[in-house]
Formats: structure tokens, sequence, C-alpha cells
């Protein structure tokens, strides 16, 4: 195969002349900029081409260093610098492009094409070129789309929508990881508008910072024209017009509750378990009446007082008069189905906001586990009965996940989060963890997480944490990944061709945009009446 003219691409930017498979070498034409991650194409014969991305950039000249060294001398210590020029500057000093081939696209009919593995080289002094839209027609909405943001090139982004097939990424679990001030948190809430459009799917957030709902004239899911069907917003801080108040009875806690925390020792394990088995819903009470705990021998004084001491600081209660008091979310009376309707709404395909921005990180945790601890078995027990398949996919929301399904935090005890990262998909249960510090989070956990959302991460450590745990080979983008700007991510997952560069557009703007469609609809409506 001989190189040729790209019937589709105007100019081509570099010409390959070396390497492997995974390592194509290209040398770039004078005066055209090539970006680290940008997308490039070339074509093989007349029914495929090959996709390529910029791995590196770097200098290359045909001169020797001193002589480098020499011109340089003369151009900064020259007045007349301007002048001085060398033969052939533009063949003998140029840049050197490393590619990788992320697939091999096929046509096999109209509108039709296959997506291959890379197991071929392209020829020496392939013409390559900027891709463009005509080379993105092989990416197809799936039948539940859920949308991730725009197809990206370096720092060019395409009017090419990127949608991932909600079904599979959601019950798969999704990791999105970052430094600080890269956009999760507008990642998060695009994902969550989008899934409002789907009707189906029940999204629990841990909201740490009270920013998804949208209080007061702050955009978020309650902007959202089926918000009113679709959001369940609970809070117990100055409670806005829609929202409902969050009170938890402390009858609906479990031992096992407490395994996401992590501040219990076996022993007290035990003996809450003891409790529990012994006095049901009453078994908090029971450990804080001073008469029972003194008539059961099965559990040491000692241990009592350190239970007490722990759970008075976990539930914020004391006691008065005989009386447990409580000064946050738990209480004696209220909330007494509160845990129940949650799992109700999220099994009915509602995205349910838990504002635990005035909550410790304990109680963030103790809430998430008591909601998902109750889906979990609900949704073993249909799986056992055979009625799995009609129900809903049912996804968690978890912030700072290193403090749940960290390494540390499931060495001492298996929580509800770990066992679904291990065996939530079979039930149709994922999570949706957020995290800068992917290191944290065993290796195993990492693999279970089949789609990766990897923004910006200038930690080398985090880097390679995550790149090897991805579904493709990104051995070589650990530079890419670090330069990626603000909104800028690349998605590898089991369920696309290769990974993906996205744009995530502002959530604001995203939001602004639709309603402009929704006015214009309106008003061509009202046109025709």
């Amino acid at each position: 195969m001989t190189a040729k003219q790209n019937p589709i691409q105007q100019t081509q930017v570099c010409q390959i002349i070396g390497g492997s498979i995974g390592k194509l070498i290209a040398r770039q034409k004078s005066g055209k900029i090539i970006e680290i991650g940008e997308l490039l194409t070339s074509d093989l014969d007349e029914n495929q081409y090959a996709i390529y991305q910029v791995q590196d950039v770097y200098y290359s000249t045909q001169m020797e260093q001193r002589t480098i060294e020499l011109i340089s001398g003369m151009q900064l210590e020259n007045q007349e610098s301007d002048e001085i020029e060398f033969f052939d500057s533009e063949l003998r000093a140029y840049n050197i492009v490393q590619l990788k081939c992320l697939a091999i696209i096929e046509k096999q009919a109209e509108n039709k094409f296959k997506i291959k593995t890379p197991k071929t080289i392209p020829n020496f002094f392939s013409n390559i070129y900027p891709i463009n839209e005509k080379n993105l027609i092989f990416l197809k909405k799936p039948n539940r789309p859920l949308y991730f943001g725009k197809l990206r090139s370096g720092s060019k982004i395409f009017n090419r929508d990127v949608f991932l097939d909600a079904d599979d990424v959601l019950s798969h679990h999704i990791l999105f990881c970052a430094t600080t001030g890269k956009g999760k948190s507008n990642f998060i809430k695009n994902i969550l508008w989008n899934n409002i459009e789907l009707d189906s799917n029940g999204i629990l957030v841990l909201d740490a910072h009270d920013e998804y709902y949208g209080r007061g004239t702050k955009k978020g899911l309650k902007n959202h024209k089926n918000a009113k069907y679709f959001v369940s917003y609970y809070t117990n801080h100055n409670c806005p017009q829609g929202a409902k108040t969050f009170f938890i009875n402390i009858a609906d806690l479990k031992p096992s509750h407490f395994n996401a925390i992590g501040n219990f020792s076996d022993v007290q394990k035990e003996a809450m378990r003891f409790y529990y088995n012994l006095f049901f819903k009453d078994w908090i009470s029971k450990i804080f009446d001073d008469e029972t705990t003194d008539d059961l021998k099965e559990v040491q004084k000692e241990t009592n007082l350190v239970l007490r001491r722990k759970l008075s600081q976990i539930l914020s209660c004391t006691k008065k008069h005989g009386k447990l008091e409580f000064n946050d979310i738990f209480s004696l009376e209220k909330g007494q189905r509160i845990i129940q309707d949650i799992a109700d709404e999220l099994e009915n395909g509602k995205s349910v906001i838990i504002d635990c921005s005035h909550f410790s990180g304990s109680i963030e945790m103790l809430v998430g586990s008591m909601i998902m601890e109750k889906i979990f078995w609900r949704y073993k027990n249909y799986s056992r009965n055979g009625q799995i398949s009609n129900k809903p996919i049912i996804s968690v929301v978890i912030e700072e996940a290193p403090r749940v399904i960290g390494r540390d935090v499931l060495q001492r005890g298996q929580n509800i989060f770990g066992t679904i990262a291990r065996e939530g998909r079979k039930f149709k249960i994922g999570l949706i963890a957020i995290t800068q510090l992917p290191s944290l989070i065993p290796r195993e956990i990492l693999a279970n997480i089949n789609t990766k959302v990897i923004l910006g991460t200038e930690m080398q450590q985090e880097r390679e944490a995550i790149i090897s745990t991805t579904s493709q080979d990104l051995s070589d983008d650990s530079k890419n990944i670090a330069s990626l700007n603000k909104g800028e991510a690349i998605i590898s997952s089991c369920f696309v061709p290769f990974a993906i560069p996205i744009y995530c557009p502002l959530f604001e703007d995203v939001i602004l945009k639709i309603k402009k469609n929704e006015s214009k609809v309106k008003e061509s409506v009202f046109g025709m009446e």
C-alpha cells in the first residue's frame, strides 16, 4: 500500500517514518501545530481508515548539537540576530510526533462500520491528517444513551456528542478521578441531569456540599423540566419549597450500618450484634440503659462504656432524665419510614439527593450505608425470585470514595459499599465513585469499576494507579492525563472501542442552552396556533 492523498482532508500534518503498533513515529510538517491528545487519521485503503492519538511531541534535527548551540549563541548575542539564518531550516530542524493507533474503522455498508483493534502498521511515508466530522460517523447513539460530553481532539471540541449505554455503565460502576478543580462535580451534574431524561434509573446522591439540587438562584437538578416527577431532595437545614425534611429513626439502625464508618473494634462489633439480636429495634436504647447493661453478663462493662461514648459522638445523643435526646438527624419518634420511602423512590427511577453538608463524614456514610443496604438486600431477593430483570438500575454517588472503599477501611472489615463494588453488578446496583486518590482504593476494586472518567491528574502516583486498571492500555498516556485542562477527560471503558477524549461543557451553559431551545419550541407552537 502506498501513501496517498486522503480525499476527506486538505493538508497532511505529519508523515509516518517508523515505530511500532503502539508507538508510531511521524515527522511533523513545518508550520503545523500538533497537540498532545490530538486525534489524527490516515486512509489504509478505500474502505478502511485508522484513528491515531498523539502521545508526545519532541524536537529533532539533522544538525549536530554543537552546531545548534552555535546558532543559538549567534542569535542570542548578535544584535542583528534577525538576519542570521541557516540553510534549509525547515528540512533540517523539525518536530517528531509519537502516535498510538486507537482503532481501524472499516466501512461495511452505508452508515455501517466495524471498529477493529489495530494489528498492523501503516506503510512508510503514510500521510497523516487531522480528524474531522466525517471520520466520526462511526460513533453511534446507544439505545439508552447517557451523555458524557463532546468529543475532543487535543483542545479542539467537536460538535459530536459522546454517549454510553446507561444500563451498562451504571450497573458496572463509574469512577471519576481528578485533582481538585478539574471539574468532577460539573461532570456529575451533567450525568445526573441526563439520567433524568431516561425516566428509569434511580441514583442516590450523598451531597456533601449541597451543590446538586440547586438552592435559591443556583442552577441544579431542580431546574429540570421533569424534576417534580424524578427528583427528590432531602435536607434538615432551611428546607426550601418542594424539599423534604430528613430525620432517621434510630429503630432503623443496624450494627452492620456502622461497618462503613470503621471506628469499632471486633469486640465492640460483636457486642452491638449481641444487643441487636437480643433487643432488635431497641438495641441502641438498651446500650444506654443502666439497668439492662447491669443485668447482661455477656458484655463487659468496659466494652459497653466505650460503645456508649462512640455512639454518643456519632449519633449526637445524650441521656437526660432517663431518656435519650438527639441533636442531629436522628430521632426516637420522627423518620419512621424515611429509609423505606427513599428506597421506594430509587426503585421507581428517581434521583434522590440528600443534603449532607451539615453532617459529619461518619453520619454521611452511615446514612448511605442504611439506604444502600436496604436496596441491596431488596434487589438480591428480587434476583432470587426471578424479578430482577424488570427492576431499574440503582446507583449511589460517593464523594471521596476511599472513605468507604479504601484499602485501610476494607481491611478493618467489609461494608455495603465494598460489597456493591464486588457484587453489585449482578443485582443491577452500581457505584459512581469520585476521588482524587485512586491509589488508596484496592486494585481489585478499581478493576471491578469498568468505566473510568479520567480528568486532569497531576500526581504521578495517582495516574499510575488509574492507568494500571483501565479497560484500554493507557500506559503511554501519563503526559496526556497530566496535561488535561478543566472539563477535559478521557473515558476508558469496556463499553467503548477505545479510550475516548471528551470535553464536558459547563453545567450552567447546558441549562441555558436547553432553556433557550425550550423557549423557541414554545414560540413556534404559539405561532402555529
